[in-house]
């Protein structure tokens, strides 16, 4: 007699399934936002089992030395200061290293030792090396087994940016593990927070973080005001538990780890496929949103149906100028990117070449030989010299270009939301019901390194003229020539530098506005499907509304 399945491959059996289920109904009625929560779960599948525990909250809770307790060693950098700007997983391996997954898809190993230039706001600012996010693994951790911990940057910090790597990750989530600092009880951010996660789990603990720095019964009475706050703004009961990493860190860490693991091994397997049904259930829950919309217009007769396709031909009909607008703002923002990148490299060009011809003037003194041997040396040199000066200023182009880049994304968001949100209060003023509506977030598209490289110095035929010139009386003169050369080296190749960050700066500006542009275009004829839903399509839709019942019914815990 064949043994039974594990609840996780029970789950993970049936849940493809399932999914399927949802996204042949999020296609059949052109759902195109729930795209993102689809890969969550097949994401979340992919993990075979292993739960991904998010550790999150505002700057300077506590995250990264907690984290650095479970490990039982101290690999993740801590500061005074905000400290991590990259999400950080860790995880088990058979020896010690850094993965550093850049955002344009390549991956490098390094020492461990070496996390912090990555993942840190001081040697990494504004992110300009890149970093999507770095793996961590160690060996010999004593991090509970079946458990991948993920270490988030702070929300809530003055670095903005931190704050979104954050909750881009929340998606992902398997279990969170929010640090509060026992000195600074709960707050509106820590609530939004724990209610932003609910939709993404159902695995959720409140760390209450440095309870070294109150007595015994402060901490009691934070405890008392936590769970109270809780219940009466957000209705939830959730684990709460008193960490310190200085004061008690064994019981500390003993308590999340009971908190984890339970009482015997099963309870992560458990765990995840408790995980896999919620993520189920929240993808369904926005796909009913979407079907009972439908099925409301369906019901509520021709003059609704009137009102929604009169609103839908009219936004049709300046869809057209929103696109044209939208599309002159971002010329606009191209052209800022493109002066802002092109500038900020000619900026520096008096004190690069200052800098060059001085090593050139050291270098010529050591070379020998004749005009064609000279010519060669120095197109080599140039070279060398001005592809590591530019190396150098990749990280600086980068930023300059990412931050321009940026700022027209933030534009083409505020464009979505209010031709979206527009969009949805209309239709809910016609159904007499107000529908939520997922607005997706505008990915910024990562942009390519530009390559180093630097043309030779001469396009003279030096090869046919060396024999005929004497270098003993012309070698000031070429020295003079190759010198002066260097200021026109310079500039061109800085120029055509920042001209290459500008380009990919306005391809990442171009990949947001047809993102948003197709978000539009979605939410609009998901309008004029409303408009074209007859009382025909009403039984077709309660048949779709009845696979979701089914598809909840076999996700429910």
């Amino acid at each position: 007699m064949s043994a039974s399945p594990s609840p996780l491959t029970s789950t993970l059996n049936s849940l493809e399934t399932r999914l399927a289920a949802i996204e042949r109904l999020a296609g059949e009625y052109a759902i195109g936002s729930l795209a993102a929560r689809i890969e969550s779960v097949r994401d979340h599948v992919a993990g075979d089992g292993i739960v991904d525990v998010v550790v999150v909250g505002q700057y300077k809770a506590g995250k990264s030395s907690l984290l650095n307790a479970v490990l039982g060693r101290d690999l993740l950098p801590v500061d005074v200061l905000p400290a991590t700007s990259v999400v950080t997983r860790v995880m088990p391996g058979s020896s010690d290293e850094v993965i550093v997954r850049y955002l344009d898809g390549t991956a490098r190993s390094y020492p461990t030792d070496r996390l912090a230039e990555f993942v840190t706001e001081a040697a990494n600012p504004d992110n300009t090396k890149g970093v999507e996010r770095a793996d961590l693994v160690v060996r010999d951790s004593t991090a509970p087994a079946g458990f991948r911990f993920v270490d988030t940057p702070g929300l809530g910090s003055v670095f903005s940016h931190n704050s979104e790597r954050a909750r881009e990750w929340l998606p992902r989530i398997g279990a969170a593990l929010v640090a509060i600092r026992v000195d600074q009880p709960i707050g509106e951010a820590d609530l939004d927070l724990i209610r932003d996660l609910g939709a993404h789990t159902p695995d959720v603990a409140i760390l209450l973080t440095k309870t070294d720095l109150a007595t015994k019964s402060q901490i009691d009475h934070v405890q008392t005001f936590t769970r109270k706050t809780l219940r009466s703004r957000l209705g939830v009961e959730y684990p709460l538990i008193p960490v310190s990493v200085k004061k008690g860190s064994a019981a500390s860490l003993e308590a999340i780890r009971r908190h984890l693991m339970g009482s015997d091994a099963s309870v992560s397997a458990d765990r995840s496929a408790r995980i896999a049904r919620h993520k189920l259930g929240q993808l369904g829950h926005q796909c009913r949103v979407y079907l009972e919309r439908e099925l409301a217009a369906a019901n509520a007769g021709e003059v609704a149906a009137g009102r929604i396709r009169d609103l839908a031909a009219r936004q049709r009909r300046m869809l057209a100028k929103t696109r044209e607008e939208l599309r002159r703002e971002m010329e606009h923002h191209k052209s800022i990117v493109m002066e802002s990148c092109v500038e900020h490299f000619r900026a520096q060009r008096d004190a690069t070449t200052v800098r060059v011809e001085e090593e050139f003037d050291r270098e010529f003194a050591r070379w020998d030989g004749n005009l064609a041997e000279l010519t060669a040396r120095y197109a080599e040199w140039m070279e060398k010299v001005l592809n590591a000066r530019l190396a150098a200023r990749m990280e600086e182009g980068e930023r300059t270009a990412r931050e321009a880049a940026d700022a027209a994304r933030e534009s083409v968001g505020r464009v979505l939301r209010l031709v979206t949100g527009e969009l949805a209060d209309a239709v809910g003023r016609t159904l007499g019901r107000r529908f939520e509506t997922e607005i997706p977030e505008i990915p910024l598209h990562a942009m390519a390194r530009p390559d180093v490289r630097v043309p030779r110095a001469f396009e003279i035929p030096v090869d046919l003229l060396w024999r005929i010139i004497p270098m003993k009386r012309l070698r000031s003169r070429v020295e003079r020539s190759m010198r002066t050369n260097i200021a026109w080296n310079v500039e061109k190749n800085l120029l055509r530098f920042g001209a290459q960050w500008g380009e990919r700066a306005c391809d990442a500006i171009d990949a947001a506005q047809t993102a948003a542009l197709v978000a539009i275009e979605s939410e609009l004829s998901s309008v004029e499907r409303l408009a074209a839903a007859s009382p025909d399509r009403a039984d077709a839709i309660r048949t779709a509304l009845a696979t979701l019942d089914e598809v909840f019914l076999d996700s429910s815990e």
